[in-house]
């Protein structure tokens, strides 16, 4: 409610400089001249532009030693959970693993969270997990829309599945899940890459924050190569509970749990 036009015109003018800008081109434009020519007729007015750009701020996750919690209370019939970790870089390589461990743990109908939370107990419609990856930080986070009576019971195996995920036990990530997600990913990246512009975003992220673009044959084999133990050894360094934090929107006074 407070933004105003100004607020906005001063943000264009801070980050839409000549120097953090990378243009990418896809289509029939001819050779490499002519889609030259064009970029310098349709950018001419930023060619010449040499405004400095903004020292950019680092995020750092805050260290911590016990879970974090919020309750929102509100008259909803539903119990709206999101569970979060702080999560990976993009440039860590350690990302395919993670891509690996959020299609097993909760990205998909074959999932942990789908069969045990929705098909097994039936206590939820929606459930899943996702990640960000961001040029100087992530994060892990699983979400959920649980009854209002189930909420304690959802939440804590949630987190003993996830906690479970790296260790041994009943919850330890197999070998044959971990060749079913590299196929579930290569499925997904074959869809996603028959679209020219989801190419052109992976080449401009890539160029943009990590100064090589890598092509579709390098992602998949760099999926290929992820092991077992790499995934486990991933989960078991992201899901603790020092690392939690937990938000709650349902008609609660307190949390259950």
């Amino acid at each position: 409610q407070a933004m105003t036009v100004d607020d906005l015109r001063a943000y264009f003018d801070k980050w839409f400089v000549a120097k953090n800008i990378t243009v990418g081109i896809v289509g029939g434009y001819g050779d490499e001249k002519r889609v030259l020519e064009l970029i310098k007729k349709e950018f001419a007015n930023l060619i010449d532009d040499d405004r400095k750009l903004t020292e950019k701020n680092k995020f750092i996750w805050e260290k911590s030693e016990e879970i974090k919690k919020k309750l929102v209370s509100r008259k909803v019939e539903q119990a709206a959970v999101v569970m979060a970790f702080p999560g990976l870089n993009m440039n860590d390589e350690r990302r395919f693993s993670l891509e690996i461990l959020n299609i097993i743990l909760g990205d998909g109908w074959t999932s942990r969270l789908m069969r045990e939370i929705r098909e097994e107990r039936g206590w939820a419609y929606g459930i899943g997990s996702g990640i960000d990856l961001f040029a100087d930080a992530g994060e892990v986070f699983i979400g959920a829309g649980l009854p209002k009576d189930k909420l304690k019971e959802a939440v804590e195996l949630i987190m003993e599945i996830a906690f479970g995920l790296g260790v041994k036990g009943r919850w330890q990530i197999k070998e044959s899940e971990v060749v079913t997600a590299k196929e579930t990913f290569r499925g997904r990246f074959a869809l996603a890459f028959d679209k020219p512009e989801e190419v052109l975003g992976s080449a401009l992220d890539d160029l943009t924050f990590r100064g090589k673009i890598m092509t579709p044959e390098e992602i998949l084999e760099k999926i290929k190569r992820v092991k077992v133990e790499e995934v486990r050894e991933l989960a078991r360094g992201l899901f603790k509970k020092e690392l939690l934090s937990v938000a709650v929107v349902a008609d609660y006074k307190e949390l259950p749990f």
